[in-house]
């Protein structure tokens, strides 16, 4: 999987959406190994978020997670859907779940890393916060204080919803 996170390309409001593309090696008719790009390419929805910014490929390469490092999430996790029997152009990426993050501050920047597991049930995503804070503000308001310091996240796929659940509190470093 590649990301880009600022392309020329132009989304709902402006340039420079990213995108997310993935290739694997596919035998052609001599039975030689090539490369071909598997499903379609993934957008970003608004220009200068950073979708493509942190991918993650489960080890089966059925699930992807996309990540936008530019003012914090959504994070997207995709599930690879066979459309009928004729080689990896014939797959798509569908949405898995709901996207995560679009509640959270921008100011953590949520989705700055992802990573799945072997099989794309559980999910990790990094928030490595705004420390460029202590260089606008001096003190740093207290209500911004938390925003210093990152934290991970945990989720889950619980297949009876088809929903992301959060697994356990968000951590941080900081004990302030």
């Amino acid at each position: 999987a590649i990301g880009s996170s600022k392309t020329n390309l132009e989304g709902k409001d402006g340039k420079h959406i990213g995108i997310v593309e993935v290739f694997g090696t596919h035998a052609d008719k001599e039975g030689k190994e090539k490369w071909e790009r598997v499903g379609q390419p993934l957008f970003g929805e608004h220009a200068m978020e950073g979708f493509g910014g942190s991918v993650s490929l489960s080890k089966d390469g059925k699930f992807l997670a996309v990540g936008a490092v530019f003012g914090g999430g959504p994070v997207r996790v995709y599930q690879l859907r066979k459309v009928n029997d004729h080689g990896l152009k014939e797959l798509e990426w569908d949405l898995y779940g709901r996207a995560l993050g679009q509640e959270l501050d921008s100011k953590e920047h949520f989705g700055a890393q992802v990573q799945l597991n072997h099989d794309g049930t559980l999910l990790a995503v990094g928030a490595p916060g705004s420390p460029e804070l202590l260089e606008l503000y001096d003190p740093v308001p207290e209500s911004m204080q938390s925003f210093l310091h990152g934290k991970a996240y945990m989720y889950e796929f619980k297949e009876e919803n088809k929903q992301w659940v959060e697994s356990g509190n968000a951590t941080s470093v900081y004990k302030g």
